[in-house]
């Protein structure tokens, strides 16, 4: 007997959104919903979740008040906040205080 192994791909792929500063990140298709205060606590939010593998997620920044939203860093397909998942990504969202 000789054992057989077949590499099958995740069906579905984690994507994290920390935020920096203060503002709300939310996703399309639904799943990211990550608010961080000013104090720097979080809401009942959710700033990570599972997306099925090679779907695309559009990231949306919102700051609040009296902050401006900076950008996206991390995984190299976040930049412009529209990620292909194929594989574990984090996605940093920065918000600076509005000057």
């Amino acid at each position: 007997c000789q054992p057989v192994f077949e590499f099958k791909e995740s069906p579905t792929f984690l994507l994290q959104v920390p935020i920096e500063g203060a503002g709300t990140v939310t996703s399309d298709p639904a799943g990211i919903n990550c608010t961080r205060l000013a104090d720097g606590t979080f809401t009942d939010s959710a700033c990570a979740e599972n997306f099925t593998n090679s779907i695309t997620v559009t990231l949306t920044a919102t700051a609040a008040d009296g902050w401006t939203f900076q950008g996206f860093s991390g995984d190299e397909d976040c930049i412009d906040g529209v990620v292909v998942m194929e594989d574990l990504t984090r996605c940093v969202a920065t918000f600076v205080r509005a000057a």
